[in-house]
C-alpha cells in the first residue's frame, strides 16, 4: 500500500517548520492529518476521530510496525530484546500513523543499505517559495 503525503511548511529565520500535515492512503481511504491549531485526525470510510498514542502502561505485548521488505538481523535484535511483541508489517509512512492513531507502540525502522535499524532514508525535494 501506498500513500500520499503533503506538508505545509514555514520559513521562521533559518529554519522550515511544519505548519500542517496530511498523509492519504488512496486504498483503503484513509487521511491522517494534524498541525499547529489543527487537533490531529484520522478521517476514513469507518468514520472520523481524534488520535492519541497507546498508553505504555498496558500489559498486553509490546505492537511493533515494521517494513515488510526492509528487515536485517540489527532488526530482529532489537525487536527481541523489547520481550513479548506482536510485530504486523506494512509500508511508506502507514507505520508512522498506526503508532499516531494508537494502535501500534513502536516503529522499527531499517535502512536497508546496511541493513541495520537507523533514521528512514526519505526523499525530499527543495520547498516552494512563493
Amino acid at each position: 500500500m501506498f500513500t500520499v503525503n503533503i506538508a505545509l511548511m514555514a520559513r521562521r529565520e533559518k529554519r522550515w517548520t511544519p505548519l500542517f500535515g496530511v498523509v492519504h492512503a488512496p486504498v483503503s481511504g484513509v487521511t491522517w492529518l494534524g498541525g499547529v491549531a489543527v487537533p490531529a485526525e484520522r478521517r476514513g470510510p469507518d468514520g472520523s476521530g481524534g488520535m492519541a498514542v497507546r498508553p505504555n502502561s498496558a500489559p498486553d505485548p509490546i505492537r511493533l510496525v515494521a517494513s515488510g521488505s526492509h528487515r536485517g538481523e540489527m532488526d530482529e535484535k532489537f525487536a527481541a530484546s523489547l520481550g513479548r511483541y506482536d510485530l504486523v508489517r506494512m509500508g511508506s509512512s502507514l507505520k508512522a500513523c498506526v503508532v499516531a492513531e494508537g494502535n501500534a507502540d513502536l516503529t522499527l525502522v531499517s535502512d536497508p543499505l546496511h541493513a541495520g535499524t537507523s533514521p528512514h532514508p526519505t526523499q525530499s525535494y527543495p520547498p516552494l517559495e512563493a
